[in-house]
């Protein structure tokens, strides 16, 4: 259960185009939010997840640069969203 406290960025583009195994391409539009914790326990709900875990943010595990980037901005903890 969260709260979300302000939105980190809106994000699109070139990082953004997606190809899945079949051929099928996607563009994707990412609104990232800030949110603080209210309670409960980080649990995976569905089948696009296997797991949950936490990263200090200088041991981050390598990820596509699109995922990084808006880690990178949510850190920032800047006060206007970012539009990329």
């Amino acid at each position: 259960e969260v709260v979300p406290e302000r939105i980190v960025g809106v994000y699109s583009g070139p990082d953004f185009r997606v190809r899945y195994g079949n051929g099928d391409e996607a563009m994707i539009v990412s609104i990232t939010f800030a949110c603080r914790p209210l309670g409960g326990e980080p649990r995976v709900n569905d089948d696009e997840s296997l797991e949950i875990r936490y990263f200090a943010p200088d041991a981050l595990p390598e990820m596509p640069r699109r995922h990084h980037m808006r880690i990178i901005d949510a850190l920032r903890n800047e006060p206007r969203a970012r539009f990329r």
